[in-house]
């Protein structure tokens, strides 16, 4: 005659059956968050910057001061929509937008590397602008959603004849909204 099982053996036998359905639901929860990633991949045909800056670059980039004094030209008929780590800008004007310095809220810059035909919308990453510290634009990440900053204004410079010129902001959401109402508030 076989005794009884006492409690903790079949506790330890239960335990047993369930560790590898255990292991398999962790890695399924697991997948998708490494799915959430951004590597700087994006679409080739609208990718005017590189997602990796080199020290060079950035140092040369942190140099730049912002051009205060330069003189303020006629708004681009163009749209900026910032969504997650990517700005899109869209050239609603039938004049290409020329290969120039772009400025994102009068502290983080980069190169616009091509020109952007009219009617076409280029996808730049914001992490390739840079500020005078040397440190990219900050933006939300899977486990600091609220740790970017918004798209407030972004401008073009052209240094051969030293005029800025401004897009159309779209904002990403609530919070982008009231600090653009904010900065664009006179203090009182």
């Amino acid at each position: 005659m076989r005794p009884s099982a006492t409690p903790s053996a079949k506790l330890g036998y239960i335990l047993r059956m369930l560790r590898l359905p255990i292991a398999w639901c962790l890695l399924a929860a697991c997948l998708p968050i490494a799915g959430c990633a951004n590597y700087g991949l994006a679409d080739a045909s609208f990718d005017f910057l590189q997602p990796n800056v080199d020290d060079r670059e950035k140092a040369r980039r942190a140099r730049l001061e912002y051009p205060a004094a330069a003189q303020l030209g006629p708004d681009i008929q163009a749209v900026v929509l910032h969504r997650g780590s990517t700005i899109r800008v869209t050239n609603r004007s039938a004049e290409p937008i020329a290969p120039q310095r772009l400025w994102i809220n009068q502290r983080y810059v980069a190169d616009l590397a091509e020109p952007i035909a009219p009617g076409q919308t280029a996808r730049l990453q914001l992490t390739t602008f840079i500020n005078s510290y040397e440190r990219p634009f900050p933006v939300d990440t899977f486990f600091k959603p609220d740790s970017g900053f918004p798209v407030v204004l972004v401008e073009t410079h052209d240094p051969q004849s030293d005029t800025r010129r401004r897009l159309a902001v779209q904002p990403d959401r609530e919070r982008d909204i009231v600090e653009l109402v904010q900065a664009y508030t006179p203090f009182d």
